[in-house]
C-alpha cells in the first residue's frame, strides 16, 4: 500500500522519535548512549558513597579491635590530694559557675597553700567515677585554658616533661612556664591525668616560645605542629595501650611562682607534690570511684 508524503513524512518522524532498531543501528546506537549515561549517573552516585562507607568501617574496625583490648590496669593508682599539710595553711578558691559545669563534677579541690613566709603553691583536683564524662576534661590544660585566660608559654630551658616519684611510683607530669601581666614572676606548674588508674605519659612537646616581643606566624605554626604530633602520640599509645575511657579518671595540678631560677622552683614544686599527694590504698584502688 502506498503511502502518501504527508504520511510517509509522519512515519519517518515517529520512527526517529522512538528510536527503531533498525534506525538505531545505522545512527551510532543512540539509544544505547542514553542508557550508558544513566549507568554512568548510577555508579557515579554509589561511588560517592564507597570512600564514606569503607572509612565507616575502618573506623568501626579499630573500635572494635580497641575495645577488645582493653584491660583493667593490673596495679591502678590513684591519688588523694590533701587539704591540710604540716607548715601549710590552705585557702579553697572556689570556682566560677561556668569552670565547674564544664567539669562536670563535684569531686574537686582548687585553692592556695601558704606557708609561714607567704610562699603560695596552687593546688587542683578533680575526680570523675566510672561512667562519668567522656575524658574530654582532661584536656582543660595550663597550656589551653591558662593561655585563654591571658597566659602566654616562655622557654627558659625547663623540661616539658618530669617524672615525679610518688610512693614508690614513677607518674609523668607535664611542666611548663608561663607569664601573665597582671603576675611579676612567672608561674612554673605541673599537671599529670589518669584514666582507669593509668597516668598518661604521651609527652606533649615543648611549645613555642609566647613571651618573645617577636612572636610572628613562624612560632604559630611550630606550636601547631606540636598539637599536631601530641594527637598523633596521643592515637598511637591509644592503639599500643587503649583505655578505658568509661573508667574512672583523675587530673591534678600544681603550680608556684618562679621567684629565683626554674631549677630550684621545680625542685620545690616536685617535694610539694610528694607531700600533698597520697597514694589511695592498693587494696581500695580496683574499686576506687567506681
Amino acid at each position: 500500500m502506498r503511502l502518501n508524503r504527508v504520511g510517509w513524512i509522519a512515519d519517518k518522524r515517529r520512527m526517529e522519535v522512538q528510536g527503531q532498531p533498525g534506525q538505531v543501528q545505522e545512527h551510532g546506537r543512540p539509544g544505547h548512549g542514553r542508557g550508558k549515561k544513566l549507568g554512568q549517573a548510577r555508579w557515579g552516585g554509589w561511588a560517592n558513597w564507597v570512600p564514606l562507607v569503607v572509612f565507616g568501617l575502618a573506623v568501626l574496625g579499630t573500635w572494635l579491635g580497641v575495645q577488645s583490648r582493653i584491660q583493667p590496669a593490673e596495679n591502678p593508682l590513684f591519688f588523694k590530694g590533701r587539704t591540710e599539710m604540716s607548715g601549710y595553711r590552705f585557702q579553697a578558691v572556689p570556682l566560677a559557675q561556668q569552670v565547674a559545669k564544664t567539669l562536670a563534677t563535684t569531686r574537686l579541690v582548687n585553692g592556695h597553700f601558704f606557708d609561714s613566709r607567704s610562699n603560695r603553691v596552687s593546688v587542683f583536683q578533680a575526680d570523675w567515677k566510672s561512667g562519668e564524662g567522656d575524658g574530654s576534661a582532661l584536656g582543660h590544660t595550663p597550656e589551653g585554658c591558662w593561655v585563654g585566660g591571658g597566659f602566654r608559654t616562655v622557654r627558659l630551658g625547663e623540661p616539658s616533661q618530669v617524672f615525679v616519684e610518688l610512693a614508690g611510683h614513677r607518674v609523668p607530669f607535664q611542666c611548663r612556664i608561663l607569664t601573665h601581666p597582671g603576675l611579676p614572676t612567672p608561674e612554673i606548674t605541673l599537671w599529670a591525668a589518669c584514666i582507669d588508674g593509668r597516668w598518661d605519659d604521651v609527652q606533649l612537646g615543648p611549645p613555642a616560645n609566647m613571651g618573645k616581643p617577636d612572636f610572628t606566624l613562624h612560632f604559630y605554626l611550630l606550636d601547631l605542629k606540636q598539637k599536631l604530633s601530641t594527637c598523633m602520640a596521643a592515637l598511637r599509645r591509644l592503639a599500643l595501650h587503649p583505655l578505658a575511657v568509661s573508667g574512672p579518671k583523675q587530673f591534678v595540678r600544681l603550680s608556684l611562682p618562679v621567684s629565683h631560677d626554674w631549677p630550684s622552683a621545680l625542685a620545690d614544686l616536685e617535694n610539694f607534690a610528694q607531700a600533698w599527694l597520697v597514694p589511695v590504698d592498693p587494696e581500695v584502688a580496683p574499686t576506687y570511684l567506681r
